[in-house]
């Protein structure tokens, strides 16, 4: 799953690379200027009726469904709007939690196994932001054990 995505060139440019390499790819359209996700699979994928279900900022998330040896394995990907702390931007990151609420839990006939990627942050004003190769504590490893 890509993240950060958007209606440009370069976007454009990853998904048609990835089509001609033989992968699936489900790339929502973005408005202009707006961020979303990308999936890519080697695996053959058929689209989630998530995407069609999201009616504030689509380009946000998307899902796809892929069948396995064990049965179909749902896979949604998501991008949270963005970390700022003004106003306009909770009230934007609120609203888009709640009214995405709904097409994430389909109904028990159609529940499956489900695979969920998401990007999000959090803001808390008093806590200053960390960002690049020292945002971790010393103490942490920077690479899985």
């Amino acid at each position: 799953m890509l993240t950060e995505t958007k209606a440009t060139a370069g976007s454009q440019f990853l998904a048609e690379a990835f089509t001609a390499a033989g992968y699936a790819v489900t790339f929502p359209d973005h408005a202009p200027g707006e961020l979303g996700v990308m999936i890519v699979s080697r695996l053959r994928t058929a689209l989630d009726p998530l995407g069609a279900a999201l009616d504030y900022l689509p380009a946000r998330a998307a899902g796809v469904v892929v069948e396995t040896t064990d049965g179909p394995l749902r896979v949604v990907g998501a991008y949270v709007p963005s970390r700022d702390a003004t106003a306009e931007k909770t009230d934007r990151k609120k609203t888009w939690i709640q009214r995405s609420l709904a097409p994430w839990t389909p109904p028990p006939a159609r529940r499956r196994r489900c695979c969920c990627s998401a990007t999000s942050t959090c803001s808390n004003p008093a806590t200053p932001r960390r960002t690049g190769a020292n945002s971790l504590p010393s103490s942490t490893p920077s690479t899985p054990a």
